[in-house]
């Protein structure tokens, strides 16, 4: 029989920017501008194996058809080049930013390698300061899932994503969380502080 604590489906929580309801927009990205594209005669297409967005191959996923059929359409070549989150806006933009209470702040130049991000890339405030984001193609909803057994119970809705925000975090307050690196939900996106880091992929955090 199976044990109630073990389960993890039965306390459903939305996830939003930072741990109330966070909305995911995959969204595209451009570089050069069209007429230097078609010029060139090739559209770079920066992707990430991520989510069946970009397979780990790259020779299908949602955002590889949709930018094939992008590049047809403007009569242009397709080339996928493999990037990473690491580097992806920089390969980008041909520059170079770390974060500084939140916000980008520009520390050098790269060479740039595509001329757009299709890719399930969130829109974040820090990242609209350093790119330009298309009307969003893929919106998602994110769900923090907790015990079967845990005395936490999901918020109602207030109709403001503010003030749900803030009632989630109350609820999560001096608890830990388990979050994922190098996806939507890596801590790093949203200033939140890793606690401890241990082996494997999910990584405790601090609210």
């Amino acid at each position: 029989m199976e044990n109630p604590g073990s389960r993890f489906l039965s306390r459903i929580f939305m996830l939003p920017m930072v741990l109330g309801v966070l909305l995911l927009l995959s969204n595209s990205v451009f570089a050069d501008d069209l007429p230097d594209i078609k010029k060139r005669g090739v559209l770079r297409h920066l992707g990430i194996p991520y989510a069946r967005f970009v397979s780990e191959d790259s020779s299908s996923g949602l955002d590889v058809e949709l930018m094939r059929l992008f590049a047809q359409h403007l009569g242009v070549k397709y080339e996928y080049v493999k990037t990473d989150w690491s580097h992806a806006i920089s390969d980008l933009t041909g520059q170079t930013y770390h974060l500084v209470n939140g916000s980008p702040v520009v520390d050098g130049t790269v060479a740039m390698r595509g001329d757009i991000i299709a890719n399930g890339l969130t829109i974040l405030p820090w990242r609209q300061h350093l790119i330009d984001f298309s009307i969003p193609t893929f919106p998602t909803g994110i769900w923090l899932v907790a015990r079967a057994d845990s005395p936490i119970k999901p918020i109602t809705t207030s109709g403001d994503i503010t003030k749900d925000i803030a009632s989630v975090r109350a609820l999560l307050n001096k608890r830990s969380i388990l979050a994922m690196e190098n996806t939507c939900l890596d801590p790093q996106l949203y200033a939140l502080k890793i606690r401890v880091r241990k082996s494997g992929s999910m990584i405790p955090i601090k609210v």
